[in-house]
């Protein structure tokens, strides 16, 4: 007989589809921009860098916080929700 101590696990978050994740908007960051680094990687956006804004506002190199929407449906900091939940769970 197995006992349940902790539950979290059921209601582990999923990630976004590709196409949920291709819909946030992006912006090219430039040279007149704010000196700013990516929360993921810690590093400084250079000019050029695709970057990827969430609804938070908070935002972030392309590449990092793709993968991190791949596995989690939340900003990685203030653990807003990306998409309302009905609408990720009609993404298939």
């Amino acid at each position: 007989q197995f006992f349940l101590l902790n539950d979290d696990y059921l209601y582990q978050a999923t990630g976004l589809t590709k196409e949920q994740i291709d819909n946030l908007a992006v912006r090219s960051f430039s040279k007149y921009d704010v000196l700013k680094a990516c929360s993921i990687c810690i590093t400084e956006y250079t000019e050029g860098n695709k970057i990827r804004i969430l609804p938070c506002s908070h935002e972030f190199h392309i590449h990092c916080i793709d993968r991190w929407l791949a596995e989690n449906s939340t900003c990685p900091i203030c653990r807003g929700e990306i998409v309302d939940s009905r609408e990720r769970g009609n993404s298939n």
